[in-house]
C-alpha cells in the first residue's frame, strides 16, 4: 500500500472537491493552529484533531491501494458528503508534519561534522506578540484542556474505522 507523503498531500486537487469558501476557511484554521494532534496510525493512514468553532473534530486521511487519498471527518458538513474545512486544515497540518519528519530522516543520514553543527543552529524565536486576555485564555485552554467526552455513537464509528 502506498505511503502518505507531503508531496502527495500538496499535489492533491482540493479545489476539485471543496468549494473556495471551505478552502479559505481551512487555510485560516491551519494558520490559527486549530489542527493540532497528528497521529500516524500506519504509513498510509493518519488521524488529525481539528478544533472547530463549536466542537473538536477528527479527520482521517488515508491512501488506498491505488495511491488515491481518502478523507473522512466527523463534522455534520462532511456527514452530508461534502469536503469540509477541517479536512483542508488537517491535510495542511499533516503535510507540514511529514515534511518535518522527512527532513529529520534526511538530517540523520548526513555525516556529522562538528563545524557544520554550529552553522545549522536555528535562530532564537522572536518574542510572542502581546495577546488580548481572551486570546491568551483561549490558547491556554487549548494547550491544557481536559478532553471532552465523546458521545458513544462517535466512539463506535472511530473504533469501527480503525479496526475494520
Amino acid at each position: 500500500m502506498p505511503a502518505l507523503t507531503s508531496l502527495l498531500l500538496d499535489s492533491f486537487p482540493y479545489s476539485r472537491y471543496a468549494d473556495s469558501g471551505s478552502i479559505q476557511r481551512g487555510r485560516a484554521y491551519y494558520k490559527e493552529n486549530r489542527a493540532w494532534d497528528v497521529t500516524l496510525i500506519s504509513d498510509s493512514k493518519a488521524i488529525i484533531l481539528v478544533d472547530g468553532d463549536s466542537n473538536e473534530y477528527t479527520v482521517e486521511i488515508k491512501v488506498d491501494k491505488k495511491g488515491d487519498l481518502a478523507f473522512e471527518c466527523d463534522c455534520p458538513y462532511a456527514d452530508d458528503g461534502n469536503f469540509c474545512k477541517h479536512m483542508i486544515a488537517a491535510a495542511l497540518e499533516l503535510s507540514e508534519y511529514l515534511k518535518d519528519d522527512e527532513e529529520e530522516d534526511w538530517d540523520d543520514e548526513e555525516d556529522d561534522d562538528d563545524d557544520e553543527d554550529f552553522q545549522n543552529v536555528r535562530k532564537p524565536a522572536p518574542p510572542p506578540a502581546q495577546q488580548s486576555s481572551q486570546n491568551w485564555q483561549k490558547n491556554w485552554m487549548k494547550r491544557f484542556r481536559l478532553r471532552r467526552r465523546v458521545p458513544p455513537r462517535r466512539i463506535w464509528r472511530v473504533t469501527w474505522r480503525l479496526f475494520s
